[in-house]
């Protein structure tokens, strides 16, 4: 009788690859130094272009302007929020910087305080009713002089500053330094028009609440770029954001104080002899 007999082979299992997702680069991590960069970046470097194209094509503008609503509205809410245990440039700006909220911020701002202010100004001297108001036109020039030089130039001038003597491990590009000083003025858009409320005391509260907010904000995101004997130009930052602020209430939402309409007579003719004989 013969047996037949079948031989099993069992293969080795097969090996399965890991993937560890507790520490993503660009995640925040609670035993972290909240005013640091995660140290997982790779490099400590910023975050890559998005693009390597040229300056000169319409391409490589379209992707500073390439975010979605819910993006740019998460930006300006937490722009607008301090929150000392997150990074704001970190979590919401590094992993995509965009020019497309700063822009839109900066000329809704422009328009806001230009007319509020008039508004305002209106306001205050409406009870006088021998003062003559107008509207001020040049209130938005005025505006966007100093908006668009404080939240475009200054960066550039930061950038310079820190690219030759900033640190080495945390570096900031320029687009990120003009995306967190665009979004950090977004919440002067809605104090801008509480702004109109003609009671002292009130104005200088939502100013001081909102210097204080957006520039808790501005200072702890590009914290790390600055090295020691930097800090007195990171203090000038801060400083420059209170005045900033200021001057909106001082410039444009306090009227000038009402003078009473001279009126004008017409006058009259004289007429003055002549004295020529004729001869």
């Amino acid at each position: 009788m013969q047996n037949n007999q079948t031989e099993i082979t069992f293969d080795a299992p097969p090996q399965f690859n890991f993937q560890n997702f507790a520490d993503p680069p660009y995640s925040y991590s609670p035993t972290n130094d909240p005013l640091q960069y995660n140290n997982q970046q790779p490099n400590n470097q910023p975050a890559p272009e998005r693009s390597n194209n040229s300056m000169f094509s319409l391409r490589f503008y379209q992707d500073l302007f390439d975010v979605n609503t819910d993006e740019v509205i998460n930006r300006i809410k937490w722009s607008m929020v301090p929150n000392p245990r997150v990074n704001y440039l970190q979590n919401y700006i590094r992993n995509k910087p965009d020019l497309y909220g700063p822009f839109w911020i900066c000329v809704t701002l422009v328009f806001t305080i230009a007319a509020s202010g008039n508004l305002a100004e209106y306001l205050q001297t409406a009870a006088a009713r021998n003062y003559h108001w107008k509207y001020d036109f040049h209130a938005i020039t005025a505006a966007g002089t100093v908006i668009f030089c404080y939240a475009w130039l200054l960066p550039v001038i930061l950038w310079a500053i820190l690219h030759l003597y900033g640190n080495e491990q945390f570096k900031l590009n320029l687009l990120e330094l003009l995306c967190v000083y665009g979004y950090t003025l977004s919440i002067f858009v809605p104090l801008s028009v509480l702004w109109v409320i003609p009671i002292h005391w009130i104005q200088w509260t939502l100013v001081a609440v909102g210097a204080v907010a957006s520039g808790t904000v501005l200072i702890t995101s590009v914290y790390s770029a600055f090295t020691p004997k930097l800090y007195p130009l990171l203090a000038a930052a801060l400083i420059l954001h209170i005045l900033l602020a200021t001057s909106f209430i001082l410039y444009f939402f306090h009227a000038p104080a009402s003078s009473p309409l001279i009126p004008v007579h017409p006058t009259s003719s004289v007429i003055i002899p002549n004295n020529d004989t004729g001869h």
